[in-house]
């Protein structure tokens, strides 16, 4: 075990000590992987300025800091696409626990029939495994799609307009998490968003709340402790913000997410079928909380 100690210069005597176990997870509706193996962070900060130093001999520093669009947008929607569109795998594997009996069942009853009028046992055979397969081959492509198209909805929606929507209130804001000097800038390893609550008419029980959003991790900031500093700078800043809380939502279909979260010290405080007949046994939404 090492420790990491992690310090950023500020006017105001704020700080947030977290401490995180051994295994690492990825996000969400809106987040991913990354945390530190027995690692301390301590965090000073200020509102729309933070800046996270990640101090390791062993690695190159990483920063906490705000989003600026001309720098980092493209590489925001990158690492927010390829992080949800690997749900696919975790997903795919999700439906299939779930719905492959079920299935089974339907193609054994083929099997049966095909057997029971004497085509063989060759054709008895590919009655339940060409169905089966097949199934399974359109359950993935369907998931796939569904998946790529929460993605564009997202990248058309807020993600268009980061600066509108995150940093132009004082309570909201977006950050990114990035190393050193790549090509004469900033290579952006992951980021997060907090959207306040403290307006909204559409949920009144979240009324001075934050929602965590858009957590992601590029694959080359992943096992580095990304997502864990990108939480301390949202937690300090909302915090900061004299919010009552930060909750957010993500899916069975992200067990790394789940164990990410639960290790962060959210509460998971309910659990929603997905609103789908077929799906609703695989697909479940899980809300997280934690009070400040």
């Amino acid at each position: 075990m090492h420790l990491l100690r992690v310090l950023v210069l500020a006017n105001i005597p704020f700080s947030v000590t977290a401490f995180y176990s051994s295994n690492l997870v990825p996000t969400s509706r809106r987040s991913l992987p990354g945390c530190l193996c027995g690692s301390a962070v301590m965090v000073q900060t200020r509102p729309a300025s933070v800046d996270v130093l990640h101090a390791s001999p062993k690695a190159a520093p990483i920063r906490i800091r705000s989003f600026n669009r001309a720098t980092d947008e493209a590489a925001v929607h990158v690492i927010f696409a390829e992080g949800m569109m690997q749900m696919v795998s975790s997903g795919f594997a999700a439906l299939f626990n779930a719905l492959a009996p079920l299935v089974a069942a339907a193609c054994a009853i083929l099997s049966a029939v095909a057997w029971s009028l004497g085509v063989g046992p060759v054709a008895t055979v590919l009655a339940f495994v060409v169905p089966l397969s097949a199934a399974m081959m359109g359950l993935r492509l369907y998931l796939a799609r569904m998946i790529r198209n929460y993605v564009d909805k997202s990248i058309s929606d807020d993600l268009a307009d980061i600066d509108g929507f995150y940093m132009a209130t004082p309570k909201s804001h977006f950050w990114v998490a990035v190393v050193g000097e790549k090509d004469g800038g900033d290579e952006v390893l992951g980021c997060v968003a907090l959207e306040s609550k403290s307006d909204s008419e559409d949920n009144k029980d979240r009324r001075g709340w934050g929602e965590l959003r858009r957590m992601s991790v590029a694959k080359s900031g992943r096992r580095r402790g990304v997502a864990s500093l990108l939480n301390a700078a949202l937690l300090a800043h909302a915090q900061q913000q004299h919010l009552k809380g930060v909750f957010l939502s993500t899916s069975t279909m992200q067990p790394d997410a789940i164990a990410l979260y639960s290790r962060l010290e959210y509460k998971q405080v309910s659990l929603t079928p997905f609103p789908n007949r077929i799906l609703e046994r695989a697909i479940q939404f899980a809300l997280f909380e934690k009070a400040l």
